[in-house]
């Protein structure tokens, strides 16, 4: 040092050691909220005691993991990612630094992957199967349906059914396990083509028996083919038919009261969805001869009297064509059959009359004439031989006709 003063010109000097107490701070041990393993998408605080030695603090976390608050001092809060590490920190002042360290095991949520399956199916169509990847870590999958409703299952394939009125939509999966719900994977896209319908009458118009029975099915979709049953059915003569497109075919109802008829017609469009629907319609009596159409055999040259009776209120008209062997011409009327028949051969004749019924309530006739049919048997009088001849012994009789 100098020294200075009004009578002093002289230096003096003097050495002084001075001695840093200086050491590297002390961490502790990191403590947190949460165990070494945890899942992905998890919160965590981790902690490490104050120091006052310490200056900074600098946190490090796995990759993926965020620091979302607390960075540079004692405690931090960690969101982690997909990727299991360390969570540590370093402890800095004048003298050096140290690190506290915690290794942390993550379990990962699972990210669903592709699906395979029909693409393009049927409104209404059952067993159709759809198989994931295997998705890892996945205990379960959960389903999304194309109508919004969701299926979970232990495996990777699922079994499903669509309904009758569902429209497109997409299928996707998700894993789940004991960390939640992952992730979904892509949208795959089912094209549900609708069930085809009727656009034809399923109740035509009631028909009277005996008359032709024509339908036409029709449907929205273009393209669509149509074919068609019909059961035997009581009341109705017909023996079960089947056929493709249009029917046509006369039905009998064999009974005083109304049918009901029905077909199945089976509708297949080009996409090769099908569906089944019935059609029925009523199918009328016709009148009925309700008196005995074979009444009892007449011997010729007397008089046929019959009264014919129906199932409908009205008058009856009844012709008879000009029978060979039949002496009478031929005749008609109403009501009450009465006349002489005369068998002029020597065999039966049957005898046919043709009768109109009248119409019933409904309107319905027969399309063709009820028959009654009369056996004149001819007369078997003996007449007087037309010579008297005188025989020789062992002479052949000619034979007498009578």
């Amino acid at each position: 040092a100098n020294g200075i003063g009004a009578c002093s010109t002289s230096t003096v000097s003097d050495n002084i050691n001075l001695t840093i107490n200086c050491a590297v701070p002390s961490l502790g041990t990191i403590t947190s909220n949460a165990s070494a393993t945890v899942c992905q998408g998890t919160t965590a605080t981790y902690t490490i005691p104050v120091n006052t030695a310490i200056q900074t603090y600098t946190w490090s976390v796995p990759t993926g993991s965020t620091i979302q608050s607390g960075q540079g001092t004692n405690s931090i809060s960690v969101l982690f990612g997909a990727n299991s590490g360390n969570v540590s920190v370093t402890g800095t002042n004048g003298c050096g630094s140290t690190i506290a360290s915690t290794p942390i095991t993550v379990n990962t949520l699972p990210t669903g992957v592709s699906i395979t399956g029909p693409q393009t199916v049927c409104a209404g169509a059952t067993n159709l199967v759809y198989t994931a990847s295997p998705i890892p870590n996945a205990t379960t999958y959960v389903w999304s349906l194309p109508n919004g409703s969701t299926i979970i299952t232990a495996t990777n394939t699922i079994t499903i059914a669509i309904g009758v009125n569902e429209t497109s939509g997409n299928l996707s999966v998700a894993g789940n396990n004991a960390c939640g719900l992952g992730s979904s994977s892509s949208a795959f896209p089912i094209i549900i083509n609708p069930r085809p319908v009727l656009t034809s009458s399923l109740n035509p118009a009631a028909l009277c028996s005996g008359t032709v029975f024509n339908y036409i099915p029709t449907t929205a979709t273009v393209g669509s083919t149509f074919s068609w049953t019909r059961a035997v059915q009581p009341g109705i003569s017909n023996a079960a038919a089947s056929g493709n497109g249009a029917i046509s075919e006369t039905l009998i109802n064999t009974t005083n009261t109304n049918v009901t008829v029905a077909y199945q017609i089976t509708i297949t469009t080009p996409q090769g969805c099908t569906n089944s629907q019935f059609i029925s319609f009523t199918l009328y009596p016709a009148p009925k001869l309700t008196s005995n159409p074979t009444p009892s055999a007449i011997c010729s040259g007397n008089t046929f009297n019959y009264t014919p009776t129906s199932s409908s209120a009205g008058a009856i008209l009844w012709q008879r064509n000009t029978t060979a062997g039949i002496l009478e011409s031929a005749s008609n009327g109403s009501g009450i059959i009465n006349e002489v028949l005369t068998n002029t051969t020597n065999l039966p004749i049957t005898v046919t009359y043709l009768v109109t019924l009248p119409a019933t309530n409904n309107g319905c006739t027969n399309t063709t004439p009820i028959t009654v049919q009369v056996v004149v048997n001819p007369d078997n009088t003996v007449t007087t031989a037309s010579s008297a001849p005188t025989l020789c012994i062992n002479t052949i009789l000619t034979p007498i006709t009578h």
